[in-house]
């Protein structure tokens, strides 16, 4: 057992530990061992398999590789469950493990702390009374020790991935930050040489602008590292709505425009103004900067970028094209894997880094891949998920003032809300019954027929209808007080755009 457990210390590699442990097991206790990582059998994976005498089994080549039927799958499955051991004695000689020789196995689940994280099978060729009681405690103890040997190797190879990941990163990013800085120092440069102000300012204006878009860049650029390790830790947060693709892909192409003119690339754009996605605005755009700054950095001089977006079905799909010199066909299925570096893409990083970007695409719900022929260029397509269309929320606005009802309506259908009219009380309520509710009612008190003050006490009586939200525009300061405590909201006359807005959103 002193043995044991010194096999089981001389590494942290998991590899070596899994090793060590089979080796602790086989020969002293048992003539087979096998070791299974997992916490549920039907997702656990062989890790390891020892013999005593490993010609005897050399024909059972399936039994190395997996759980030797389901005997065995029952027996690891009835110990992860139960978490305590479980043998099967005598085994049946026609099933897959007895006719290799075994007549009795032992699955020994794998616990951590309070976590399972695997099951320890053994097998024995001797008849009965294999591991006498004594024995059983001795092995389980040395399950024990095995399951904190591989605990403790898994965290160790977990941080020494972390650390690999985190050393990728910042490389990355040190090197991506150079191309919005190398637009910064270009356009500072032309500024120089400018005449004094003077001079053309709508030209200075416009390398200002492109200053600034740099700099956008730069803050994207520090917002990708913490979203690499949200990515990293499933911690992600996405911020839904529905975006216009052309708005999105006109600002990456907009930023990538200096470096693509430097190289006198064109950027064509063609993307119907209309087509909506449902997603995160500023996670898209990371996305499409990193597809584009690849073309523009991968293409070659003169070449043209495409970028092109459609329905297909329920999905939007976004293709950006190059006709550069394309990706090897032995590269191609691997450049989205997260440290991979071929032939075409830069070995000191690019962009976000297109495994991040499929990160990004997929936390969507969407897909991404590569297309390309040696010589024929390269096309990115990912898809995002089609923004439905949304019924505008309506405000009801009751007053029997045409103009202002009209004035109201127009402001209200600028900011995106549909405006429904009721000219006095009565038919307010009648709306309110008749129709789906809306967010809030816009209320006059002085109005022919039931006015203000009748629409609140009726309202008051019917629960469906006093659930809306009120807010009453008055002139009058003397009924305020009163107003409230009707439950009323109140926003004095006259009443501005913004203070209406406002009162709306909040």
């Amino acid at each position: 057992m002193v043995e044991a457990g010194e096999r089981l210390a001389e590494s942290l590699e998991l590899e070596d530990v899994i090793n060590a442990a089979v080796r602790s097991i086989v020969p002293a206790f048992a003539d087979f061992c096998a070791i299974d990582l997992g916490d549920h059998p039907e997702t656990s994976r062989r890790a390891a398999t020892r013999f005593a005498d490993t010609r005897q089994w050399q024909r059972l080549d399936a039994l190395v590789s997996g759980a030797g039927g389901p005997a065995e799958r029952g027996l690891i499955a009835e110990a992860i469950g139960s978490r305590r051991p479980v043998r099967i004695e005598p085994l049946r000689p026609d099933v897959p493990w007895g006719e290799a020789g075994l007549r009795a196995l032992l699955a020994l689940p794998l616990v951590s702390g309070e976590r399972v994280i695997g099951a320890l099978t053994m097998g024995t060729a001797e008849g009965g009374g294999w591991l006498a009681d004594g024995q059983v405690e001795l092995v389980e103890y040395l399950g024990r020790r095995i399951a904190l040997a591989v605990d403790a190797a898994t965290a160790h190879a977990r941080l020494a991935r972390l650390a690999r990941h985190r050393e990728h990163l910042l490389t990355m990013v040190a090197h991506d930050m150079r191309q919005p800085l190398s637009v910064i120092f270009m356009k500072l440069n032309r500024l120089l040489r400018e005449p004094a102000p003077g001079g053309d300012r709508r030209r200075v204006s416009e390398n200002l602008d492109e200053l600034r878009l740099a700099a956008e860049r730069l803050h994207r650029l520090l917002a990708g590292v913490l979203d690499a390790a949200s990515l990293e830790a499933g911690e992600l947060k996405l911020v839904r709505r529905p975006h216009r693709v052309l708005s999105l892909v006109d600002e990456a192409a907009q930023l990538l425009g200096p470096l693509a003119a430097e190289r006198d690339q064109r950027v064509e754009v063609d993307v119907p103004p209309e087509l909506e996605a449902s997603c995160d605005g500023e996670r898209v755009l990371q996305v499409l900067s990193n597809l584009l700054g690849n073309a523009v950095k991968y293409a070659g001089d003169g070449a043209r970028i495409d970028v092109r977006a459609w329905t297909d079905g329920g999905e939007v799909q976004v293709a950006v094209v190059d006709d550069g010199a394309g990706i090897p066909a032995g590269e191609l299925p691997y450049v989205f894997d997260r440290h991979f570096q071929g032939r075409r893409l830069d070995r000191q990083g690019h962009g976000l880094g297109l495994a991040i970007v499929k990160d990004l695409v997929q936390a969507h719900g969407g897909r991404i891949w590569a297309e390309s022929a040696p010589g024929a260029g390269a096309t990115f397509r990912f898809t995002l998920p089609l923004a439905r269309p949304q019924q505008s929320p309506t405000v009801l606005v009751v007053d029997d003032d045409e103009l202002l009802c009209t004035t109201v309506s127009a402001i209200l259908n600028t900011h995106g809300y549909r405006a429904a009219v009721a000219h006095d009380g009565a038919a307010a309520l009648a709306y309110l019954e008749r129709e789906p509710a809306p967010v809030r009612v816009l209320l006059d008190l002085a109005m022919p027929g039931m006015d203000g003050w009748q629409f609140l006490e009726r309202r008051a009586a019917r629960p469906a209808v006093r659930a809306v939200p009120v807010t009453v525009m008055t002139g009058q300061k003397a009924v305020v007080e009163r107003l409230r405590a009707s439950g009323a909201d109140v926003l004095p006359k006259p009443v501005g755009e913004r203070e209406l807005m406002e009162r709306l959103a909040g």
